[in-house]
């Protein structure tokens, strides 16, 4: 397993609340201190600034929040069959077209960021970390 696929594995399960809207306030949005942040996770007029935020990320497509019913199929996309969620697609340069789903808007954006942020920071440590060949 990749380190983005264990990374989407884990903000898959993330459930909202303060700890993750410190984390959006702080990684996503740039705040200084979290501790007062927005309802990002259960609040859809904070979760619409980190859409804001997003689409305007230069690497990474952020494609807004939509409903997918039981009509729909994600199953192509890992989501069992008859699954209805709100979801978020994202497309980056360490990843491809990754869907993610929640019970809620607010959540699904707020996952998708976390995703992207975090993987981001996973690629740029590992850059950091892998030694400049020689030149010769």
């Amino acid at each position: 397993m990749s380190v983005s696929d264990e990374i989407v594995r884990e903000v898959r399960s993330l459930p909202p609340g303060r700890e993750m809207d410190r984390e959006i306030a702080e990684r996503v949005m740039g705040l200084q201190n979290g501790s007062n942040a927005p309802r990002y996770s259960s609040e859809m007029a904070a979760a619409w600034s980190v859409v804001e935020k997003m689409v305007r990320a230069e690497d990474v497509y952020f494609g807004a929040p939509h409903y997918k019913s039981t009509r729909q199929s994600l199953g192509p996309l890992g989501y069992p069959v008859g699954t209805e969620c709100w979801y978020c697609v994202i497309n980056s340069k360490t990843f491809n077209k990754l869907v993610i789903c929640a019970d809620s808007a607010p959540l699904a954006i707020c996952r998708a960021a976390l995703v992207w942020v975090r993987t981001k920071e996973s690629a740029a440590s590992q850059q950091q970390q892998t030694p400049a060949s020689p030149d010769r």
